[in-house]
């Protein structure tokens, strides 16, 4: 059970008016003594209920409480509480009692109870008082544990001669009473046992890197946005000679465009959503892209959701939790320039920054947490969705319609046009329009973007890119119609094509073929005295040839 960023000690400071938070992250050798106490006290009540374990016990193991809270926290990637298994408790208590049980019907604490209930109102009219209950729990067990007019199990009565540790072993046996108390309260919190999920307990410097590891992400579960500053240099000299992901290999192409569409390759790879912007090189200094990953309080506000997609992101651009033996051209430490984030509690901001001192306390974590993938917080999920997903989008209806658009292309019912998914970027003053398909067709390409209804500071920062490119001539925008009042500062500057719930690329086309009538110049493109010759060689084309002769 991970823990909030209100759960973090923590040190807030103001700097240039700006006020910045900083983390409590464990370094290497503290608070060795105090983890290795919470360890052995978890340990020590191992297959023992809740009802056992302290939590002040636990706490002052390590003394802060803040940081004993988190720690705790942290060891349930190897302890947990489990629930008692009921036929597993039925046959401890020996005897027919599980047959019994289910012959009456009774299969679970919830089942016991409701037969219990019943009971009381057969038999007491509906209430127990504390003279008649013992009695009645005596009785009640004698009919559905041990059987009507069965001896109950109990102590040896006083004239059975016994000896000292035979009677000692029967005077320890719970009770029916006490039997039936337990089993009435089996699948309640107080009785779950405490289990670890490895075969060895966790070491000092594993339960300290996984804390370290979800300190830092839940300050992204609560940010707005991550920044980056990207050499475009050193990641491109970093990226050289190395493989990408399934899907990614059609991407490369040279200088800030290969920086650009692996960045954003990742992005979208993760479901992140992202700005970029460009600063030119000057005699001083190198090509500098400026990355911004958009966080939960930005986007959604579901920090447990897309936060986690957030902190993926950044596992792989800063490179930690990737061992050394398979860090490869995902990571981008050498190439960061700048790192920080915004990250929101207590209703305000606050600058987290990430630099090197932070970034060599977030180790490889593929030893330290036991169950990651089955938390799905390990590194190897992240390498496998960048092998198993070739074509990454950024929402539903950027599938459906390519999906659409290819359909009617195997049709031959798009007049020539090719989709292209991830084009080329389009470098903009100080800033990256990345456009979400490309439409070729001989000699013209056409840019398509499709905007979303987000957040009103999403569609700002959209306008005003937007507003830098409408001079070219080439963009088409495909706009829902609940966003109409939205974007009519642009709705003049731009083909635009308006749709609800999915994108109709019929549509789309039949616009193209309004605003883009160049029929007479792909006419004058098709070699005729080639077409005639060979309807004169074949005697018949299919139709499918002959769209494909007509607009080669």
């Amino acid at each position: 059970m991970r823990f909030g960023l209100q759960d973090i000690k923590k040190q807030v400071h103001r700097r240039g008016g700006e006020l910045y938070v900083g983390l409590h992250f464990l370094r290497p050798g503290e608070l060795q003594p105090e983890i290795e106490r919470l360890i052995a006290y978890h340990e020590r009540l191992m297959g023992q209920p809740r009802r056992q374990f302290s939590i002040d016990d636990a706490r002052a193991c390590i003394g802060d409480y803040r940081l004993a809270h988190c720690l705790i926290n942290t060891l349930s990637a190897w302890y947990r509480w489990q629930q008692p298994s009921w036929s597993d408790v039925l046959q401890s208590i020996g005897g027919n009692t599980q047959e019994l049980l289910a012959e009456a019907g009774i299969t679970s604490p919830v089942y016991l109870r409701l037969a219990l209930y019943n009971y009381v109102n057969d038999h007491h009219h509906g209430f127990l008082n504390t003279q008649a209950r013992n009695e009645a729990l005596q009785s009640f067990a004698a009919a559905k544990m041990y059987g009507q007019g069965l001896p109950l199990p109990c102590a040896p009565l006083p004239s059975t001669p016994q000896s000292p540790n035979a009677k000692a072993k029967k005077e320890s046996l719970p009770s029916p009473i006490q039997n039936l108390e337990y089993l009435l309260a089996l699948d309640s919190d107080d009785e779950e046992i405490l289990v670890r999920d490895t075969p060895r307990p966790p070491g000092v410097q594993d339960v300290a890197t996984l804390y370290n590891q979800w300190a830092f992400e839940s300050a992204l579960f609560n940010a707005s946005s991550v920044h980056f500053v990207i050499d475009c240099n050193a990641f491109e000299r970093s990226n050289s000679g190395t493989n990408l992901p399934v899907g990614a290999a059609s991407q490369l192409g040279t200088g800030i465009g290969t920086v650009v569409k692996r960045l954003c390759y990742m992005a979208r790879l993760l479901g992140v959503y992202y700005d970029l912007n460009y600063e030119a090189p000057t005699s001083n200094s190198a090509a500098l892209l400026h990355l911004t990953l958009y966080g939960p309080q930005e986007m959604t506000g579901a920090p447990q959701q897309y936060g986690v997609r957030l902190s993926r992101l950044c596992r792989l651009l800063l490179g930690y939790g990737i061992s050394s033996r398979r860090k490869s051209s995902s990571t981008l430490t050498n190439a960061i320039v700048e790192a920080k984030a915004t990250v929101h509690f207590l209703q305000r901001s606050y600058c987290f920054a990430m630099d090197q001192t932070l970034l060599s306390l977030l180790p490889p974590v593929e030893a330290a947490s036991p169950n990651t993938s089955e938390k799905g917080e390990a590194p190897e999920s992240v390498q496998r969705v960048a092998q198993v997903i070739p074509s990454v989008f950024d929402s539903s209806i950027e599938q459906s319609f390519a999906e659409a658009f290819i359909a009617l292309e195997n049709s031959q019912a798009v007049e020539g046009w090719k989709l292209i998914r991830e084009p080329e970027p389009l470098i903009l003053d100080k800033s990256i329009f990345i456009p979400d398909f490309a439409l070729t067709r001989d000699q013209r390409r056409i840019y398509v973007e499709i905007l979303g209804f987000w957040t009103p500071s999403y569609r700002e920062r959209k306008v005003q890119k937007l507003q830098q490119l409408w001079e070219r001539g080439d963009i088409v925008l495909a706009i829902p119609e609940e966003a109409r009042e939205a974007f009519a500062s642009i709705a003049q500057s731009f083909p635009i094509t308006w749709y609800a719930n999915q994108l109709s690329a019929t549509e789309l086309i039949k616009l193209l073929r309004n605003r883009y009538d160049d029929v007479a110049e792909r006419l004058a493109l098709i070699d005729v005295d080639a077409v005639r010759q060979r309807v004169q060689s074949e005697g018949f084309l299919p139709e499918r040839v002959c769209y494909e002769l007509l607009h080669a």
